[in-house]
């Protein structure tokens, strides 16, 4: 699910997951009684750390990365397609 979902203070949902309303910030699913993240740029399989999201950064997409992977204040990142993003 989109970065921006994480941000608002949603979970992803789990997958699959069915689109009942798109926004701004990303498209949205009820489950288990609760609005989540469905869909979108990045997934809920996406494994890096919330404080990602929280610093305006997305996880990557691949483990093909265009840099070395770095670690600052306990996170690991990395550089793809030109953006910063979480490992």
């Amino acid at each position: 699910c989109s970065g921006d979902v994480i941000r608002l203070g949603y979970l992803c949902c789990s997958l699959p997951c069915t689109v009942i309303y798109t926004d701004d910030d990303g498209d949205w699913a009820f489950q288990n009684n609760e609005w989540c993240g469905c869909g979108g740029d990045f997934r809920s399989s996406q494994k890096c750390p919330p404080e990602v999201f929280y610093k305006g950064y997305n996880c990557c997409r691949t483990c093909h990365y265009d840099s070395e992977i770095e670690k600052e204040d306990g996170i690991k990142w990395a550089w793809e397609d030109g953006r910063r993003c979480g490992v």
